[in-house]
């Protein structure tokens, strides 16, 4: 996997870059003189495959391993993962990272999920997601999730109870690309087979389906919701589109050709930048009539 994050800092570009076996972090100023630096397990890594990586408003990355999570601070490297003989995690694989605000994140494991403090770094682990395919964070701190059976699970954080929620599951041959919440709290399920709106009674302590929605949409890819930019779709057609986090409207942007059609299947990850800037050739990228260009990271 490859991902690519800039943010300026003091007249200079910051350029991450995340591999599946090794994490370069370049620096480019403004003479065009470049300083690449290789973080692996020789400078702490608890493992060289990285199957997810946030960073913060600070610049802290928090990268999530095969073996544990790491946050690197830019000098130092702190590692938490189960063999610490402290429970932190109940698994080890860490699949996804959900930030919440500027001093939590969530940490979703094969066996479980965990809420880190950022600052504190106080580990709270929930069991209760133990094979849980897909989780969503409310903007009340609450989960949405995906049990290993493909059931709709709700768990209210302050009661700490974990609920089925009735009249909503997909097929065991289906497969959960991305869940996410709307600030009007309904909540979108994208997957193989479809893409579902699903509006809720948040009267009782469970919430209630009022209505599901078929958008009769299949998306292939749908980028992860805690980048600062937007989030991206591309579908079938290869058509990229933005998702409003607001109230869940689609905008279709543009679309694309890729010269192996099947490659669209193994794309994983979409950075917009302007026209004519390279940043690795190896990368496939189009450019389109505004002035912009997309570029696309496969598996």
């Amino acid at each position: 996997m490859f991902l690519y994050n800039f943010a300026n800092k003091d007249t200079k570009m910051r350029r991450l870059i995340l591999s599946i076996t090794t994490l370069a972090i370049c620096s480019i100023t403004i003479a065009n003189a470049a300083r690449i630096q290789t973080i692996s397990s020789h400078e702490g890594l608890s493992n060289n495959a990285i199957f997810t990586i946030y960073q913060d408003d600070l610049g802290i990355l928090y990268l999530g391993t095969m073996d544990g999570l790491n946050i690197w601070d830019g000098q130092k490297m702190e590692q938490f993962h189960a063999a610490d003989g402290k429970p932190y995690f109940a698994g080890n694989k860490v699949r996804h990272i959900f930030p919440i605000n500027d001093e939590n994140i969530y940490v979703l494991t094969t066996y479980g999920l965990a809420r880190v403090n950022t600052r504190t770094k106080h580990v709270l682990f929930y069991e209760e997601f133990s094979m849980h395919s897909m989780v969503c964070i409310t903007q009340d701190d609450n989960i949405f999730s995906l049990d290993k059976n493909h059931c709709l699970q709700y768990f209210d954080r302050q009661e700490k109870k974990l609920s089925k929620i009735e009249d909503f599951s997909l097929d065991l041959n289906d497969y959960c690309i991305r869940m996410l919440v709307t600030k009007d709290k309904n909540l979108y399920i994208f997957s193989y087979h479809g893409t579902y709106r699903i509006e809720f009674d948040y009267s009782q302590s469970v919430p209630k389906i009022s209505r599901i929605t078929n958008l009769n949409s299949k998306y292939l890819f749908v980028s992860k919701p805690h980048d600062n930019g937007p989030i991206y779709l591309i579908n079938e057609a290869h058509e990229i589109s933005t998702f409003d986090k607001t109230d869940g409207s689609i905008h279709t942007l543009t679309k694309f050709t890729l010269p192996n059609v099947n490659r669209v299947h193994s794309i994983n990850g979409i950075v917009k930048s302007n026209k004519g800037t390279v940043l690795r050739k190896r990368f496939y990228r189009e450019y389109f009539q505004s002035g912009s260009c997309y570029f696309l990271f496969f598996k």
